[in-house]
């Protein structure tokens, strides 16, 4: 990211909110991370739709807050959505279909009990208490990306307590999900979500929620690699560790 020709490409296909944005941000590494997810999210878009060239997508944000691609370009019906953590930035993106992704570092101080107990369901707390020291941290981070990547599928962000939402492991490679009953705000039933947790390295827990009411075949879903503009797309190591049976 210290690529000043990268910099002055990217920064040519934003449009002006996207630019003052850019601008606003004090931290060095919090702008760079967001000209990278630009970057990727418009390059990867018009290799998709090679007609439509980078800085010619346009972006709006429905009412709840969840970014999406203006009406001009619903005929395509592509969608997705970002996640940073570090220095990483995920992009998903599907044809058809309503997802949300979240990635972060297992290593970050944040996760450990004290957030656990403030956002986390009772049976999963129990569940975390048979774990302890590094177990336990990985654990937490999963359990967090997992409900991060369901509520940016809704596009319901903050909005729904992360206590609401339960996960178990179950066995040695399931993953079972249910949503409290004292929550009455509509939303997706809960076999009508694929929802895949990764290990994307020994740093990096990842999440994906993909909204369907079909079957989805864990081995169609493609995890590759960008490392630049002009790069192609390379195959990534990154483990599925879960998923729920739909």
């Amino acid at each position: 990211m210290h690529d000043k020709s990268f910099s002055m490409q990217v920064l040519g296909w934003l449009n002006s909110v996207e630019r003052k944005r850019y601008k606003r941000f004090v931290s060095k590494q919090q702008a760079n991370q967001y000209l990278l997810a630009r970057a990727l999210l418009r390059s990867q878009l018009s290799k998709r739709v090679p007609d439509v060239l980078p800085h010619e997508w346009v972006f709006v944000v429905d009412e709840y807050g969840k970014p999406r691609l203006a009406d001009g370009f619903s005929h395509l019906n592509l969608h997705f959505n970002l996640s940073h953590s570090e220095d990483l930035v995920v992009l998903a993106l599907s044809e058809g279909l309503d997802l949300g992704v979240d990635v972060e570092c297992i290593h970050r101080p944040v996760f450990n009990m004290a957030l656990a107990k403030r956002y986390f369901a009772r049976t999963e707390l129990a569940d975390l208490m048979r774990f302890n020291g590094k177990q336990q941290v990985k654990r937490i981070a999963q359990l967090w990306t997992l409900k991060e990547s369901y509520l940016k599928a809704c596009g319901l962000g903050i909005r729904m307590p992360l206590a609401k939402l339960k996960f178990c492991f179950a066995g040695r490679y399931g993953l079972d999900f249910s949503i409290s009953s004292s929550w009455t705000q509509s939303l997706p039933a809960e076999d009508a979500s694929f929802i895949g947790l990764f290990g994307l390295g020994a740093d990096y827990s990842l999440a994906l929620t993909i909204e369907t009411d079909t079957a989805v075949d864990a081995s169609a879903i493609e995890i590759n690699e960008w490392t630049g503009l002009s790069s192609q797309l390379s195959d990534l190591s990154c483990r599925l560790l879960r998923k729920t049976a739909g």
